[in-house]
C-alpha cells in the first residue's frame, strides 16, 4: 500500500470530521508523523485543491472542492435513482423521517433522505454521507444482518464493544443472536439505542445478484408513548414493502 496516498486521505478525513481550520503540528501529531511529513501532505493536498490555506495564518481546512466528488458520485449512483421516489412515496405514506442507505466497504451510509412537509428541524443536504453504527442502528443492523459473512465479521471487528457511549450496551453473543432474529423478520428494529425516545425500522435492499445493497429506514415519532402496535407495525411493514420495491427495479428476483 502507498503510505503516503493513505496518509494523503486520512489528512482529508481527519479535516473534513473535525470541521475546523488545523496547524501542521495538529495533522502531525494526528497521524504520529513528522512535523516535515505532515507538511508536505498538506502542501501537495493544497496543490491538487482539496485544501486550502486560510489566509494569512498557518492553519488549513478542506476545500469546497471535496463536494464535486461526492456530488458527481450520488448523481450517478443507480441505488439513488432508483430509489429516491419509493423513499419519497413512503416518507409521505407514513409521515415520518425516512432514510435510504448503500451498503460499502461494510458501512452503511446514508445517500438519501425524505421529511414530512412540515420538517423544520432539519437540512437533509448535511444527513447525507453520515454512517449507520453497526450495533445500534436498525440500517446499521439489518445490513450486518444480511451482509456477507466476510463483510460481517469485518464490520463486526470495527465495533468497540465496551464502548460506554452505546446506550445498547450489546456484547457481541447477544448481538449476533439478535442478528439471527432480523434475518428470520426480515427487518430490524432500535429502541432508545442510540438516543434516548428514538426509535426506527429498516428492512435490507437486494441487488440483481441476490447480493445486499443498501437499507430502507424509518425514524418514529419520538417518545415510547407512540411507539403503539399499529405504529410499529406500519413501519415495519412498510421499509420491507419499500426495500422490495427498489430491490425489484434493481433486479432482484426473490426466491419461491
Amino acid at each position: 500500500m502507498n503510505n503516503t496516498l493513505q496518509n494523503g486521505f486520512k489528512v482529508l478525513e481527519y479535516l473534513a470530521q473535525s470541521g475546523n481550520s488545523c496547524s501542521v503540528k495538529e495533522i502531525a501529531e494526528h497521524l504520529q508523523l513528522p512535523n516535515s511529513h505532515a507538511c508536505r501532505l498538506l502542501k501537495t493536498l493544497q496543490a491538487t485543491g482539496y485544501v486550502e490555506q486560510i489566509a494569512g495564518s498557518r492553519q488549513y481546512q478542506i476545500s469546497l472542492q471535496i463536494l464535486c466528488l461526492s456530488n458527481a458520485r450520488l448523481k450517478n449512483l443507480r441505488l439513488r435513482q432508483v430509489g429516491q421516489m419509493i423513499l419519497r412515496q413512503l416518507c409521505q405514506k407514513l409521515q415520518l423521517e425516512c432514510v435510504l442507505s448503500a451498503w460499502s466497504q461494510t458501512k452503511s451510509i446514508i445517500i438519501a433522505t425524505e421529511y414530512p412537509d412540515n420538517n423544520l428541524l432539519y437540512d437533509s443536504n448535511l444527513v447525507i454521507g453520515n454512517t449507520h453504527q453497526t450495533v445500534i442502528s436498525a440500517c446499521g443492523k439489518v445490513c450486518a444482518a444480511f451482509a456477507s459473512p466476510t463483510d460481517l465479521e469485518q464490520a463486526l471487528a470495527k465495533v468497540n464493544w465496551l464502548d460506554g457511549s452505546q446506550l445498547a450496551c450489546h456484547d457481541e453473543k447477544s448481538f449476533r443472536q439478535e442478528l439471527d432474529i432480523i434475518r428470520q423478520n426480515g427487518f430490524a428494529r432500535m429502541l432508545n439505542e442510540n438516543t434516548p425516545d428514538v426509535a426506527s425500522a429498516a428492512a435490507p435492499i437486494r441487488d440483481a445478484n441476490g447480493n445486499l445493497a443498501g437499507a430502507v429506514g424509518v425514524v418514529l415519532p419520538r417518545g415510547e408513548q407512540n411507539w403503539t402496535p399499529l405504529m410499529w407495525d406500519n413501519c415495519s411493514r412498510g421499509v420491507m414493502e419499500a426495500a422490495a420495491a427498489i430491490s425489484q427495479v434493481l433486479g432482484f428476483i426473490p426466491s419461491i
